[in-house]
């Protein structure tokens, strides 16, 4: 016949023990393995450094249209031209200069038409060289997402600068001469830009919008070599005195002719004839 056990019976409180026995290893096992499956639950996908830099620009970028304060590197701080907004609202405010991948090569083209703007009698300070440089530098080294917009909106903000002066000079004359009326032509430095960012043609862009005139060939060639003769030192003064004339020799009329000689007013001639004034001179 089958044993039958008696509630209370030692084998029954055996088997109620080790029934909570395993019920207690069975609920630690649990509590331990969920924060466990927690951890190894994958992070979600970080956004793309491109929206991640939209979100910051349309922030940085006020609602009323107005230019944005930018900082310059020595801590001050000046109005963006009023042409960036603009930009920035018709991309919808994705960057101009960034990638996913980081800084486009374009950022480097813009930095080289900077730096070319001195041949064209401009100050490439005008355009934030320095602090291109020194910003560009430390966006490849720690791109953080804030730096690198506020990188973007100084590399625009350069672009559509030196595109207006490029295109109609650095200073208004009218400003300064009160007879004087030019139809000077808008420029839609926003499109010039945007079409060369998409072509990939930043410096030959710039390049495009100076004058084809002749005369303005002749004027660049002309600031680049009296600016070669500074750097060899200038040419050599004059000293003061009377009126120099035809015939006469002295050390003054050898410094006037080195003078000339210098500035490619004249063309060298007889070493003999150096303190004299001759025909040529």
């Amino acid at each position: 016949m089958p044993t039958s056990y008696r509630r209370g019976s030692p084998l029954s409180d055996r088997t109620r023990r080790l029934a909570v026995l395993m019920a207690g290893i069975s609920w630690l096992a649990l509590s331990v393995a969920a924060p466990l499956a927690a951890l190894q639950t994958p992070a979600p996908p970080q956004q793309p450094l491109v929206q991640r830099l939209q979100v910051v620009l349309r922030t940085r970028l006020p609602a009323s249209g107005q230019p944005p304060e930018l900082m310059a590197t020595d801590g001050a701080t000046f109005r963006a031209t009023p042409a960036l907004p603009c930009f920035y609202d018709r991309r919808g405010f994705a960057p101009a200069w960034t990638g996913d991948a980081g800084l486009r090569p374009e950022a480097g083209e813009l930095l080289a038409a900077v730096a070319d703007a001195a041949g064209d009698g401009l100050r490439p300070e005008d355009y934030h060289l320095g602090g291109l440089e020194q910003r560009i530098a430390q966006a490849r080294s720690q791109p953080a997402p804030g730096d690198l917009a506020e990188l973007d909106l100084l590399l625009t903000d350069a672009f559509l600068r030196l595109a207006a002066d490029l295109r109609n000079g650095r200073v208004n004359p009218e400003l300064i001469y009160s007879d004087c009326a030019l139809d000077i032509p808008e420029l839609d430095a926003a499109a010039v830009l945007e079409s060369a960012l998409a072509g990939g043609k930043v410096r030959q862009a710039l390049a495009e919008l100076a004058p084809a005139h002749p005369g303005y060939r002749a004027l660049k060639q002309a600031l680049a070599r009296y600016r070669e003769i500074a750097a060899r030192g200038g040419w050599p003064a004059v000293p003061a005195g009377p009126t120099l004339r035809p015939g006469e020799r002295g050390e003054r009329v050898a410094a006037l002719r080195a003078r000339l000689e210098a500035s490619g007013d004249l063309i060298a001639g007889d070493p003999a004839a150096g303190d004299l004034f001759d025909p040529a001179l």
